[in-house]
């Protein structure tokens, strides 16, 4: 075995071992007293034959006492005396090195004496701590943890020199530098095995140095509630933060804390709604008595939405715009619900028209049924109408009216465009010819040189007609001839018809009072008895009404 000496030459070495539980440590101080008898008679002329005296730990309980002496040393003995904790020692030896065994630990007191010949003597006094071997364990710490668990290690030391201290690390380098604190609370954010490395280190720098395996698993992602908050824990032990998707719900948590939002939030520049539970709902949701609308991505709307089924004006708090909007283009009418309105609205006992797209109408509209004109300001027109091209007339309910409209007594024709016309009209039984002012012509009626019959319905006449007792005739362009010879009649240029043939053969019924003058006139057609007669004759028995269908 190879021998270390502690080596002091002048001093009284003082070896101090400090016993600390369970921990093993050497500390050696070295104190040095040269004690000697100067009142001795000195020979040679000098006392100081000891140079050093070494002590060596040979094993654990066992020590080596060497005494080296200088040139001015003529031997004779060597005495060494050790008083220990729980035994005394008196060792009387004639050379310079002895093997000692310790039997207790503590403190050794080792006096040495060295004689030469003539009795003078040198004396040493040296003290050696005998201590065990630092000692430590951890205690009461887990062999595996989850991601992100805070973990708790405790080290319990003993023996060594001294207090001790500690100083915790892994591979990856140091957690924890040297302090009298042998707890540490640390975590791991990697999965596998891990080994956690403590120094001990007592006073005379002995280390001792201990290790700990723990397996590192993956959490569960789970909810966790701390101080009635809620969380979201991933599988490595850390609260998720931001957007979460968990079975297709979308929640969010706070970007800094983690915390669970619930309620109106304002996330990127956009407002969203979580209820209790933390779920991002879409669709119409009552906040505080107001609804507010979110999309399919839960950002709350405003302006215009469309819900799947109806129209809305959102406000720029979400809020839902009822009453009369006008969003610079067009006015629209949303009702108490929000919903924006669409074809007939009565509003304040007057009537407006929305369009397919909401917006209120003005001008001329149909509703599918008939046409309107509805004002500037959206009510319905009534009455007559004209737009600097027609004039038209909108009844009680302001429907454009189309075809014979009786207004104060006078009748006014309506086209299918609903425009009045004038002049030559055809209603698709009889003509009429209306005046400039829409009514309708009755009379007599000069046009481009031909004269024209109107009743008194104003309708065109046309074939022979009695007009003031006279008979004329008329084309059937209603031109009224003049002139002329039709059927045995005579008409002169007044259009006034006299009959040619005076005393022709004549047709009647017993119980008539006209006279035919042919019997397959289609006036005769149901008469049972046809009588024939001269025309002077028939008016003779009270038969003076010619027929108008077949008189000559």
């Amino acid at each position: 075995m190879k021998r270390r000496f502690i080596t002091s030459l002048t001093s009284i070495i003082i070896v101090s071992l400090i016993l600390t539980i369970g921990t093993i440590s050497v500390q050696a101080a070295e104190k040095n007293e040269n004690k000697i008898n100067q009142n001795l008679s000195i020979k040679n002329g000098n006392a100081d034959f000891i140079s050093s005296v070494d002590i060596e730990r040979l094993d654990n309980s066992k020590i080596a006492i060497k005494i080296n002496t200088n040139s001015n040393y003529n031997g004779n003995s060597y005495n060494i005396s050790v008083r220990g904790p729980g035994s005394i020692n008196n060792i009387s030896t004639n050379v310079p090195y002895h093997e000692l065994d310790l039997t207790n630990y503590g403190t050794y007191n080792i006096y040495i004496t060295v004689t030469d010949i003539y009795g003078i003597s040198d004396s040493y006094f040296k003290n050696y701590h005998y201590s065990s071997p630092i000692q430590a364990r951890f205690f009461e710490t887990v062999d595996k943890a989850t991601i992100g668990d805070e973990i708790k290690f405790n080290v319990i030391s003993s023996g060594g020199n001294g207090s001790h201290k500690y100083k915790f690390y892994t591979k990856d380098g140091v957690i924890k530098e040297y302090s009298y604190n042998s707890s540490l609370v640390t975590k791991f954010n990697e999965y596998g095995e891990k080994e956690l490395f403590c120094d001990i280190k007592d006073e005379d720098d002995t280390v001792k140095t201990i290790s700990h395996k723990i397996k590192v698993i993956a959490n569960e992602p789970a909810w966790k509630n701390e101080n009635n908050k809620w969380y979201y824990v991933n599988d490595k032990g850390e609260f998720v933060k931001g957007w979460l998707n968990l079975n297709n719900v979308w929640y969010y948590l706070d970007g800094e804390t983690g915390e669970m939002k619930t309620g109106l939030q304002d996330i990127g520049g956009y407002r969203y709604y979580f209820d209790e539970s933390g779920y991002m709902k879409t669709g119409w949701i009552n906040y505080n008595g107001e609804y507010r609308f979110f999309g399919s991505d839960g950002a709350m709307r405003t302006g215009w939405v469309n819900d799947g089924w109806t129209d809305y004006y959102l406000k720029s708090d979400g809020t839902i715009y009822k009453g009369w909007l006008d969003d610079g283009l067009n006015k629209y009418y949303m009702d108490e619900n929000g919903q924006m309105r669409k074809g007939w609205v009565n509003y304040n006992g007057e009537y407006y028209f929305f369009g397919p797209d909401g917006a209120m109408r003005t001008g001329w509209i149909n509703d599918g049924w008939t046409d309107y004109y509805l004002k500037p300001d959206g009510t319905i027109f009534k009455g007559w109408l004209d737009d600097g091209l027609n004039k038209y007339y909108m009844d009680e309910n302001g429907q454009m009216r189309k075809g014979w409209i009786k207004h104060n007594g006078e009748y006014y024709f309506f086209g299918p465009d609903g425009a009045m016309r004038t002049g030559w009209i055809n209603d698709g039984y009889a003509y009429y010819f209306l005046n400039n002012n829409g009514t309708v012509k009755k009379g007599w009626f000069d046009e481009n040189g031909i004269r024209y019959y109107l009743g008194s319905d104003g309708a065109m006449r046309t074939g022979w007609q009695v007009i003031s007792d006279n008979w004329y005739h008329f084309n059937n362009s209603g031109a009224m001839s003049r002139s002329t010879s039709i059927d045995g009649w005579k008409i002169d240029k007044e259009g006034i018809a006299t009959p040619i043939k005076i005393n022709s053969t004549v047709y009647v019924t017993p119980n008539g009072t006209s006279y035919h003058y042919s019997r397959d006139c289609t006036t005769l057609k149901r008469s049972h008895q046809i009588l024939s007669m001269s025309l002077d004759e028939a008016k003779a028995s009270g038969k003076n009404d010619p027929c108008n269908v077949c008189v000559k």
